[in-house]
Order: C-alpha cells, then sequence, then structure tokens
C-alpha cells in the first residue's frame, strides 16, 4: 500500500501541526516495512519554505492556499501513484485526489473565533470545511477532538478515529545547557505560543498570589514564540508586582526544552482548549510535575499524573502550586506517575495505529469496487 503524507505545513509553520506531520512521517517510515506500507512524502520544495513572519511567508501561505492545495497536491498524488492520501491538517483540497484521510487536530477556530484575527478564523473554518468534504476517513488526536468534531458536524458519514500522539523530544537529540537567564534549576515552568487560549494572564495571575503566600517562591520561566493578539504580558506581570521574578526565553530548541522540563519545579499549562497538549506529554516524559486544565482534552493526556484546575480560577493555581513547591513527597510522587504516564504514549504506536486507518478505508473501498454497494463509511 503506497500512501501519499502532506507535510507541506513544514513550509510556513513550525508549531504543533507541522511537527505533527514531521514526526509521523518519520515513525511511518520507520514501521513501514513490517507493516508493508510505502509512505511517500508531498511536500514544497525547501527553496520555498518561510517559518518567519513576513511578507515572503504570506505569499507561500497564499499560493499554498489556492494554488498547491486545491490545484498541485492531487496531481502530484496522482503522480506518484499512491492508493491514498493522507493530508496531516486540515487542507482547502481540490477535486481529483485519491481517496484521503484528513488529521483534525482540534476545533479551535470554530468553537473559539474569537481567539483568532478574524482572517484567520474565516481562513482555518474555511480549509477544515474544504477539507471534510474531500474526506473519506478523519483522524483526530484526541477523544475529545473526535467528540467536539462530531458535535459540531453531526451530518458527518465518514469514520472519525482517535490516534493518540508521541512526545516531540522522543527523538532529541539530548540535553543542552539551561538557557542564558535561567540561573539554576527548580523554577517554574510555563511553555506554549503566546495567543490568547494559552492562558498566560492567568499564569501570571496565579504566579502573583503565590509569591505573596511564598515570598522565597521560584522564579517563572515562559517559553513560547509570539503568536497572535498577545497581551501585554510585560504590563501585567509590571502590573502585578512580580516583573523582576520572570525570565521570559521566546523560542527554544529542543535540547534546549529537554533541559528545561528537565530541571524545573512544575510546568503551569492551564490552556483553556487543546487538541492534545504536547507540553504535558514532553514535561512528564523528563520527570516534570504539571498542573493543567481540567477542560478539553488535557485531562486525557494526564491521566491521574497530574494537578487538574478551572483555567479561569488563578487561585486554584496558586493553591497547587504552593502544595507542590511545600511538599517534596508529592512532587516525587507526581514525577513518578508522570514518567509512567508519559511511556503510554509513542509515535510507534501512534503510526501502526493510523496505518490501521489507512487499512480500514483501503479495505471499505476495495469492498465497493467489487460490488458490495455504494461507498459509504459509517461513523464508529
Amino acid at each position: 500500500m503506497r500512501v501519499g503524507v502532506d507535510s507541506s505545513v513544514c513550509a510556513f509553520n513550525r508549531a504543533g501541526n507541522a511537527r505533527y506531520a514531521q514526526y509521523l512521517l518519520h515513525a511511518l517510515c520507520e514501521v513501514a516495512r513490517d507493516e508493508h506500507v510505502e509512505p511517500v512524502a508531498l511536500t514544497l520544495p525547501a527553496a520555498l519554505h518561510a517559518t518567519r513572519a513576513g511578507l515572503r511567508r504570506k505569499a507561500l501561505v497564499a499560493f499554498w492556499e489556492f494554488v498547491y492545495a486545491p490545484r498541485l497536491l492531487g496531481l502530484l498524488a496522482r503522480l506518484a501513484r499512491v492508493d491514498l492520501l493522507h493530508l496531516t491538517m486540515p487542507m482547502p483540497l481540490g477535486p481529483g485526489a485519491p481517496p484521503t484521510v484528513v488529521t483534525v487536530l482540534d476545533l479551535t477556530p470554530v468553537l473559539f473565533p474569537q481567539w483568532f484575527t478574524p482572517i484567520m478564523a474565516l481562513r482555518t473554518r474555511r480549509w477544515l470545511r474544504l477539507a471534510l468534504r474531500r474526506a473519506a476517513a478523519v483522524i483526530t488526536i484526541s477523544q475529545h477532538t473526535a467528540d467536539d468534531l462530531l458535535r459540531v458536524v453531526p451530518d458527518l458519514t465518514v469514520p472519525v478515529r482517535p490516534v493518540l500522539l508521541g512526545s516531540f523530544l522522543e527523538q532529541a537529540c539530548g540535553p543542552a545547557p539551561l538557557p542564558a537567564g535561567v540561573a539554576s534549576p527548580g523554577y517554574l515552568l510555563s511553555v506554549g505560543t503566546l495567543e490568547p487560549r494559552k492562558n498566560l494572564a492567568l499564569v501570571l495571575e496565579g504566579y502573583a498570589q503565590l509569591t505573596r503566600a511564598l515570598p522565597a517562591a521560584p522564579p517563572l520561566v515562559v517559553v513560547g514564540g509570539a503568536g497572535w493578539k498577545t497581551q501585554d504580558l510585560g504590563a501585567i506581570a509590571a502590573e502585578l508586582g512580580v516583573a523582576d521574578r520572570i525570565v521570559r526565553l521566546g523560542y527554544v530548541s529542543d535540547a534546549q526544552l529537554y533541559s528545561l522540563y528537565s530541571h524545573a519545579a512544575v510546568l503551569l499549562y492551564p490552556s483553556r482548549y487543546e487538541g492534545f497538549g504536547f507540553p504535558l506529554l514532553e514535561a512528564m516524559g523528563c520527570g516534570c510535575p504539571v498542573i493543567t486544565s481540567s477542560s478539553s482534552s488535557l485531562p486525557e493526556v494526564v491521566g491521574a499524573a497530574g494537578i487538574l484546575i478551572d483555567p479561569e480560577r488563578p487561585r486554584q493555581l496558586a493553591r497547587a502550586l504552593e502544595l507542590l513547591l511545600t511538599q517534596p513527597a508529592l512532587a516525587a510522587q507526581m514525577r513518578r506517575a508522570g514518567l509512567a504516564r508519559a511511556s503510554q504514549f509513542s509515535w510507534e504506536r501512534c503510526a501502526r495505529e493510523t496505518i490501521a486507518v489507512y487499512r480500514e478505508l483501503i479495505g471499505a473501498e476495495q469492498s465497493a469496487r467489487g460490488g458490495a454497494g455504494s461507498f459509504l463509511l459509517r461513523k464508529p
């Protein structure tokens, strides 16, 4: 079975959806021989890549949206003679492509358009609508996202299969020294692109409350590149009186991130909504306790290994932090639980479960061609 896996998102993005495409393709290649699958990478030439914000990146996204996806990708798939095409994110795919599997990472732009710029929200909703129109099967990265999708699109007549992921740090080359500005281990850590749903304002409010209860609380290290609709976190921190206790690092390498997780006292991740929540899995895999939201897919990732809070109540975050920092035995127990939880996730497992979706789709199509009636795939 030849499967065309599109990873063109890597040309203009390096966030979660691009890394998903990259790691999934690598994992598929690793298990291809014993699974009797031949992955075929479909992407844009490296010369066109533009991941930094600016006019070049905007032009590339426009080319991707209006030329590559609707006009060229189906042709590339046919020329590669693939049996099916896997879109690693919803794309405005045009007609003429082989049977298509679409991965939906989350429904954020549909459920919470206020967290995006108007153009971004309209564009991503359009991409989802057009991708689902062409899909013969859908993969989601959590059960929660599958439930959201079936609630938002109740008339969807194709199978929706949750396939959980692995950690982006599985293939890290090893730890690096702590970045400049991080003086010593034991700090509090926040990781995520700076955008509204990541809830950084609540992190700052909860941290400020913690420092009033524990004046000797460790510093807060904030990791994440600039996103959109970003609040002035510096102004918020200054107003709360904690500006001099916060270290902002921006984007860091995987090796640096591995070191940051490994030496942190706790990861704070009170996101309002996630399709999966990669930082939680990464942190647990490095032995870092986690505090996260009781909403969306996040409880599905941490299981019983993390502390869950209401993402709208900074006092709950402050209390959870105080509990961890003042009870070393609890922190040690959470480190062990997190390592055990993280071991249940892997990209190999993700690849094999993804291939099972491919086989289901190809088998259904072959039955239809053999005269078994119309080709209609049902929901699970």
